[in-house]
């Protein structure tokens, strides 16, 4: 729900109000913005949206959208990595190349670490 007008009277903050008491009786779950947050939408919208998703139980909606949400930014990375250690895993050997293997396996938990939180 867009609450575009409220900055502009106290009229329209009550009407708003009202609307918010509307949803939250009804049980609908509602993602509030406000027009001082259209210039950190992306920001804004997801963190409002995980607190709505975990407030109303939906553990399973949240994991689809964290899921998405981690591909479309790391995608590429988590496909590179799996490549690589695909590629790597014919020539290596532990004492050769240890900091690699480490960075390697440093990057893919944190990776796996973004995805669950």
């Amino acid at each position: 729900e867009f609450n575009g007008r409220w900055n502009n009277t106290k009229e329209d903050r009550v009407r708003y109000r009202e609307k918010k008491e509307v949803y939250s009786r009804n049980n609908l779950p509602c993602i509030y913005l406000y027009p001082e947050n259209l210039g950190i939408i992306d920001f804004v919208f997801s963190k409002r949206l995980i607190e709505v998703l975990l407030k109303n139980n939906m553990t399973k909606q949240l994991r689809r959208f964290q899921f998405k949400r981690f591909i479309d930014d790391r995608g590429g990375l988590f496909v590179y990595m799996f490549v690589s250690a695909f590629v790597y895993s014919g020539s290596f050997t532990w004492q050769e190349n240890y900091t690699t293997l480490s960075v390697c396996i440093g990057v893919f938990v944190y990776q796996i670490y973004r995805l669950v939180m």
